[in-house]
């Protein structure tokens, strides 16, 4: 099979030649979920070229017609003849796909194009934003618990407390899934909450992650040893992605973008994008009082204790997640318990911050202002989290600082106006 592209306007046509069988599925499949990578929801398949078309090939185009709604895109196919032709009829599907006009945008009407532009475009060092202003909203958080206990002798049942799922809250921390801390001993790991939704990493012999979600009524609750929360609304919804295909947006950059735009000493971050690799640490063992050595992250204990995720983990993946990012000229506007929770994104004089990162199959985004329970609820209703991951800089090897990456996304932007807690 060939494949080529070529750019029409708004919509992007892929011509495809030879046989859509079981051996071309796949390729095709991987070129059209490329352009959905690019940015490209509006694709228009040729398949003139087409001789043969198997139930394999109408499944790919079906596939590829959902995953295309699904981002509020259209994917439609034209040229059919003769034998594919009639394959795409007798299978019900010419109907619904040979519809060309529907990639076409429709105009705006007068009006609209003399209104003033919805959203601001700013080019910053080697990354593309689009800013949308979501309101004058701010965020109250709220720091728990004590992070340096993880190197100076662990979390005892006293440290724990129960914290309720609740839809309004953006949250990270140190927690486990169960009823009480002598349950969950045994398992507390990295987790976020945000929408209504949870994902944790667990640590020790069972390491398959796990999520919790809001159902009508029913609020589930996770145990925590330590963490923030976030309470509010979101001012700046922020669309990324990198200028040119060589140099890909950091997270230190966005954050550093977003500090900028809200102009606050602080802001709660919360992220919907495409990685080109992570870089940070999971816990492999839980932390608990009694079971760890006086200096658990010291050559050689930390091998047992820390995993380090490299600076090309889960590329190509999609990631949701949320923290904090600070200001460090201005860390002295915080509260004792958030500064404790806060390292280095990137370089010594960059922001500071707390991300941990869900990592799920690549999902594609919706353009343009999105939603953020309605876009980010979707990754856990129908998908399972590979690892949640606590980013971090890596800066083991001298004269260098890994950090991780990101291809493109959207992030949700509040300044932090209310900060209270203290190390416990």
């Amino acid at each position: 099979m060939e494949i080529t592209t070529e750019q029409d306007a708004a919509i992007m046509r892929v011509h495809v030649s030879g046989r859509l069988d079981g051996h071309w599925a796949g390729h095709l499949t991987q070129a059209l979920d490329e352009q959905l990578r690019q940015g490209n929801d509006r694709v228009c398949l040729h398949i003139e070229g087409l001789s043969y078309v198997s139930s394999l090939g109408l499944r790919v185009l079906i596939g590829a017609y959902n995953r295309f709604r699904s981002v509020s895109g259209s994917f439609s196919v034209t040229g059919a003849t003769g034998n594919v032709l009639e394959v795409l009829r007798m299978a019900g599907m010419f109907a619904l796909l040979d519809q060309s006009s529907a990639v076409a945008p429709a105009k705006a009407p007068a009006a609209a194009v003399a209104a003033a532009p919805e959203s601001e475009r700013v080019l910053h060092g080697a990354v593309a934003y689009e800013i949308f202003r979501l309101g004058e909203s701010t965020m109250r958080a709220a720091a728990f618990g004590d992070p340096a206990r993880l190197g100076a002798g662990g979390y005892a049942e006293s440290d724990c407390r129960s914290l309720p799922l609740d839809a309004s809250v953006v949250g990270l921390g140190l927690g486990a899934f169960g009823q009480d801390f002598a349950g969950n001993r045994d398992r507390f790991g990295e987790y976020l909450t945000v929408a209504g939704a949870a994902a944790y990493q667990p640590s020790g012999a069972s390491s398959t992650c796990d999520t919790l979600l809001t159902e009508g009524d029913y609020v589930p609750e996770l145990q925590a040893l330590y963490g923030m929360r976030f309470e509010g609304s979101f001012s700046h919804l922020i669309r990324f992605e990198p200028a040119s295909e060589d140099a890909m947006p950091a997270l230190s950059d966005v954050a550093a973008f977003a500090l900028e735009r809200s102009g606050a000493a602080a802001v709660c971050l919360v992220f919907a994008a495409e990685t080109d690799g992570l870089v940070g640490a999971v816990l492999r063992r839980s932390p608990v009082a009694g079971e760890m050595p006086a200096d658990p992250f010291a050559f050689p204990d930390v091998r047992d204790w820390l995993s380090v995720v490299n600076e090309r983990a889960h590329a190509g993946l999609s990631v949701v997640a949320c923290g904090a990012a600070a200001d460090p000229l201005r860390a002295g506007e915080l509260s004792a318990g958030l500064r404790a929770q806060l390292r280095p994104l990137a370089a010594a004089d960059g922001p500071l911050g707390h991300v941990h990162a869900a990592v799920f199959r690549y999902r594609p985004l919706q353009r343009g202002k999105v939603e953020l329970a309605a876009t980010l609820r979707p990754f856990f209703e129908h998908d399972s989290p590979q690892a949640v991951v606590h980013l971090l800089a890596d800066d083991r090897e001298e004269g260098t600082m890994e950090q991780t990456r990101l291809r493109r996304g959207v992030c949700w932007v509040s300044p932090v106006t209310e900060i209270s807690g203290g190390a416990a």
